[in-house]
């Protein structure tokens, strides 16, 4: 449990705690059975990265389509530059890219499917 409780912080207090005080299981140490201890401090890495980048912020407002076209693009290109996951480590943790997309996806699920598609 304490392994658990250094490698994931603890939601924000909000309306879903009285749910996640009743859960028969510790949601943390399924995550961390599922993923293992490697992929989840990487996947955390990569979030962190991700919250430093003013160019990864969630923008303000509603965006028409074509901002949200350029937006994706520009943040995909950004991904791509910040190199957090190499050709060669998807090779030798094939994991390591769906823990990575999962990552991105945080930010907004359409981006993981264009720096999956790569920036063009």
């Amino acid at each position: 449990m304490a392994k658990a409780e250094m490698l994931l912080p603890d939601f924000p207090s909000g309306p879903l705690d009285r749910y996640r005080k009743n859960l028969p299981f510790d949601w943390k140490s399924l995550k961390i059975h599922f993923l293992g201890e490697e992929l989840l401090r990487y996947q955390m890495h990569v979030w962190s990265r991700i919250q430093e980048e003013p160019e990864l912020a969630q923008p303000e407002g509603q965006l028409s389509l074509e901002q949200e076209r350029t937006l994706a693009y520009k943040r995909a290109k950004k991904l791509a530059e910040m190199d957090l996951l190499p050709p060669e480590e998807v090779v030798q943790s094939p994991r390591k890219g769906l823990a990575f997309l999962s990552a991105v996806g945080k930010v907004r699920e359409f981006h993981q499917w264009k720096y999956a598609k790569g920036p063009r």
